[in-house]
């Protein structure tokens, strides 16, 4: 917690915008404790003097960047895609999140594109090892 504390004293320093320091004390809050709670989150914002409402502003704002254009298809119901190219999907999107409902987001915007994205990437894979 000493690291983060420092850190913020730093960023609160800087001529950066508010709203960078309090995006920039968020991450580095969920990259030391990725399983922090909200709360903690929250109660560490505001002791180092960032108001209630732009830190919520800015966690939507963050949330908003980080999976932005991402389940845009979560109306359709699983049954409408192929369930083998949707588990395929999950498992190869767990690549960019430990979260499976994410990673189901991202399959479903790609097979909602392309019905058999996850056959065509993994054969473009397959050829691209044997060319190496």
């Amino acid at each position: 917690m000493e690291t983060i504390n420092t850190y913020l004293k730093e960023i609160q320093q800087q001529p950066d915008e508010l709203s960078n320091s309090v995006q920039k004390s968020i991450i580095l809050f969920a990259k030391l404790k990725p399983y922090g709670s909200f709360e903690e989150l929250m109660q560490l914002l505001t002791k180092s003097g960032f108001t209630k409402m732009t830190s919520e502003d800015n966690i939507y704002r963050l949330l908003v960047d980080l999976v932005g254009g991402v389940g845009r298809h979560t109306h359709i119901s699983d049954k409408d895609y192929n369930p083998n190219e949707l588990q395929m999907g999950v498992e190869i999107e767990k690549e960019h999140t430990d979260n499976p409902n994410i990673a189901k987001e991202i399959a479903k915007d790609h097979l909602a594109e392309c019905p058999d994205y996850y056959t065509r990437l993994k054969k473009i894979e397959s050829e691209c090892n044997h060319s190496i």
